[in-house]
């Protein structure tokens, strides 16, 4: 069979290369053409069309990375798109969006160490006073559990097994201060508009180390004395020490707002202390 005047062959775009042999558009057949105009590095081929009496044009690469044979090949794909009553430049248009968007969302997918970081910096640090304690447990039990998950692709089953093992390790109160944590960490990567579901919402405290109660437990007057005498006698423990011991038990407060209290908070001649609102914003109560 004779070849087609208008068809396209491998000896004659080398032949255009090695010459430098300039032009805008050379066909090859069935919408295929091969450009290779002065601003070009080498030669382009592209694919042109008609929808409704509208003309169109898809580049389709550069030779020789795309072979005439490829080519080709792309352009009866194309051909059929619109024999299907479709129109072959929107879908590659969509296409090239969709793999942006992938390409995207792969390049700043976060972790989940880095999406703890983050919520630290932004939400606990300066504003809680327990900051500290809390990256501490966070550091020991949820970071080497799921830390280095994507976040995305962290499951129930992630949130379930890192409970577990907290709850066998002895340590039902951490499993619930974990699993408030992780609830606050999956709504801020929701707010984030990273998932759409957070791993850790069907999960309550039965889940983990249960329902807390408040302790009954009350040290008798018997067991006060042998405390104090034991405190006196003690090795290293210092005035200092059994002074504020007796004082905690005197008023019932938290050790923290006492080492945190100013000598103006204190009102010796009344016998009062006002926490200040530094110290305790929840507690605007004196203590007497």
């Amino acid at each position: 069979m004779a070849k087609k005047v208008d068809q396209l062959s491998d000896p004659e775009i080398k032949v255009w290369i090695k010459n430098n042999i300039r032009f805008d558009a050379k066909a090859d057949g069935g919408g295929l053409y091969i450009r290779f105009r002065s601003n070009d590095k080498s030669p382009v081929f592209f694919f042109r069309f008609k929808i409704a009496g509208v003309s169109n044009k898809i580049v389709l690469g550069k030779y020789p990375s795309l072979t005439l044979a490829r080519a080709r090949v792309y352009a009866r794909k194309h051909r059929s798109t619109i024999d299907a009553g479709a129109n072959p430049a929107i879908i590659k248009r969509d296409d090239k969006a969709k793999d942006a968007a992938k390409a995207l969302a792969d390049k700043t997918a976060s972790t989940v160490i880095q999406l703890v970081d983050q919520f630290f910096t932004r939400k606990i640090n300066g504003r809680c006073k327990t900051a500290h304690a809390m990256r501490l447990r966070v550091d020991k039990y949820l970071i080497p559990a799921i830390g280095k998950l994507k976040i995305a692709d962290v499951q129930p089953i992630h949130i379930s097994s890192m409970l577990n093992s907290i709850v066998d390790a002895g340590a039902p109160t951490t499993a619930n201060d974990i699993l408030g944590f992780s609830k606050q960490l999956f709504n801020q990567a929701i707010k984030n508009h990273t998932i759409l579901h957070s791993p850790a919402a069907a999960f309550n405290y039965s889940d983990a180390g249960g329902i807390e109660l408040p302790k009954k437990r009350f040290l008798t007057e018997y067991e006060l004395i042998e405390l104090f005498k034991a405190m006196s006698v003690a090795d290293k423990f210092t005035r200092h020490h059994y002074l504020t011991t007796k004082l905690l038990l005197l008023i019932g407060c938290r050790k923290g707002e006492l080492f945190k209290a100013k000598r103006s908070d204190f009102d010796l001649i009344n016998a009062v202390w006002i926490l200040s609102p530094e110290n305790k914003k929840t507690w605007h109560q004196p203590y007497h």
